[in-house]
């Protein structure tokens, strides 16, 4: 009985430095996986300890290689998870566009040019509403719409590695808030000649909104919803 109280003291132990020590990576980094499956694989370490320790006593000080090299999925820290922090990116001016691109389904043709003072409250309303984005592209976005230059009106592009603004760009056309411009037609569309429809398309599983002038040029698209459908 004492060795096996013994056993499962060492064992909570070193469960106990893993945590200490992934807390304070986890401040510096994100995941591949999710926090479950790294903290249950350290579980499996700590309960087979012997084996642990004896193949890298180094762990005590930095338990990551243990858990970075169980499997390649399980890959840690990886700072720019999705590929979307900026690069070199432009200050802040007072006047932004965002231009889509290439969506899931379509090749959106929009520009849309906002002012950033416009934008900030969106933005800030949605860390509010959802503090966890404060680590994702909004967190990113309201430091750089703070430290914009409002004396300088040419406009700086949203950098495109931001597809999630998006959602944000949504929901200020909704408001009615913002300039659209379709590079197809080459004219500026008017906020009550967009045509605002979802899902004509039919296709199985997605729920889409589409922005679109009035030639049908796609601007923007946002999907709403995506459901798994069993292929028969």
């Amino acid at each position: 009985m004492f060795v096996l109280i013994c056993y499962c003291g060492i064992g909570l132990g070193l469960f106990a430095i893993f945590m200490i020590r992934l807390q304070a990576q986890r401040r510096a980094a994100t995941f591949e996986r999710s926090l479950s499956a790294v903290v249950w694989n350290m579980a499996l370490l700590s309960v087979m300890w012997p084996l642990t320790v004896s193949l890298r006593s180094s762990i005590l000080l930095d338990p990551s290689p243990l858990y970075l090299h169980l499997k390649p999925s399980l890959k840690m820290p990886k700072i720019d998870l999705d590929g979307w922090i900026p690069k070199n990116p432009p200050r802040c001016s007072s006047v932004i566009n965002y231009t889509q691109g290439f969506s899931r389904f379509d090749e959106a043709c929009g520009i849309l040019t906002f002012k950033a003072i416009d934008v900030l409250p969106v933005v800030l309303r949605r860390l509010s509403e959802h503090p966890k984005l404060r680590d994702r592209e909004e967190g990113w976005l309201s430091d750089w719409l703070s430290a914009r230059d409002e004396d300088d009106e040419r406009a700086v592009a949203v950098p495109s590695s931001l597809g999630g603004f998006r959602y944000i760009a949504d929901d200020l056309l909704e408001s009615g808030v913002g300039d659209v411009f379709c590079s197809r037609c080459e004219a500026d569309i008017p906020a009550d000649r967009l045509v605002i429809d979802q899902d004509e398309l039919g296709r199985p599983g997605w729920a889409f909104k589409y922005y679109r002038c009035p030639e049908a040029h796609p601007l923007l698209t946002i999907e709403l919803m995506h459901t798994s459908v069993a292929r028969k």
